[in-house]
């Protein structure tokens, strides 16, 4: 179980203050402090509002441009290092409440210029119906199963709801990869799987988005990545299981998830040839 005291040390908003404060105090402006610590002053403003987390080489670079004491230095050096491998177990997104943690990955797209996702196993939250999203949370989904009450529930369907409208914002693109299997599997009815189909086409749509669906019929070189993904710029990378959720920083796990997608894109289908495969699977569910 993660204590009150170990969530708090690993806050990248709690960190993020700590580097603005620092560098005030030290009289100094972004553009000085990026420049003496080698960072784009870009990084450095996203690194200070919280939106992007600051690798323990980074933090290292600033604290001694701050001139931080070392023993305080090496605790900062230590908490980015904590956040660059972040793991969240499912019971405490749970006890802090699931639509909180759905907020919080509504408000890592919201700063990421290209996200890059891919799902495997079931639509991928951005693109879920109201209907297909209260069956994710109501039956455990990717939570722990019958832990969020029905209250819980609700919340945690309207902030995953609020992210739909980021798809159309202009200055973010999208390149989301489904799997043919995820949408052939029937969620508690036919009719719910049909409007789900009609949403995901609507995404595919939108100037900003490229929607690829990896057919079940592809020759694929190795086998499917077991679980799903999310690139945020080049910068982290956010994957989930049935048990918690881990965030990413590392250069070279982005680098290898990043390649991944690139393998992933080469087998999916878009544009009309994703829609027309997303027309085949919503008439065969007609059917039944």
């Amino acid at each position: 179980m993660t204590s009150v005291d170990e969530q708090r040390s690993s806050d990248p908003v709690d960190l993020a203050g700590s580097l603005r404060a620092l560098r005030q105090t030290a009289g100094m402006s972004q553009v000085e402090a990026s420049r003496s610590a080698s960072i784009t002053q870009a990084k450095l403003s996203r690194i200070e509002t919280g939106k992007a987390l600051p690798t323990p080489t980074e933090v290292e670079a600033l604290a001694r441009v701050y001139e931080v004491a070392p023993e305080r230095r090496r605790l900062m050096v230590d908490q980015a290092a904590t956040m660059a491998s972040q793991y969240v177990d499912s019971r405490v997104i749970l006890q802090t409440g699931a639509h909180h943690f759905q907020q919080r990955i509504r408000e890592t797209e919201a700063a990421a210029a290209l996200i890059r996702s891919y799902q495997p196993a079931l639509v991928l939250g951005v693109l879920q119906t109201s209907a297909y999203a209260t069956a994710v949370f109501a039956g455990g989904g990717d939570l722990d199963r019958d832990g969020l009450s029905e209250q819980e529930a609700a919340k945690s369907v309207a902030s995953r709801m609020s992210r739909w409208q980021l798809l159309a914002e202009p200055g973010r693109r999208w390149r989301l990869i489904q799997t043919e299997a995820a949408l052939r599997w029937i969620v508690r009815s036919p009719r719910l799987m049909i409007e789900q189909l009609d949403r995901i086409a609507e995404a595919s749509r939108l100037p900003h988005v490229e929607l690829g669906v990896i057919p079940l019929n592809t020759v694929a070189p190795d086998p499917a990545p077991l679980h799903g993904f999310h690139i945020y710029d080049d910068e982290s990378v956010m994957f989930g299981t049935e048990t918690g959720t881990a965030l990413l920083s590392e250069s070279s796990r982005v680098a290898f998830y990043t390649a991944m997608f690139a393998g992933l894109e080469r087998l999916a289908v878009f544009g009309d040839d994703s829609r027309e495969l997303l027309d085949r699977i919503a008439a065969e569910h007609r059917k039944r």
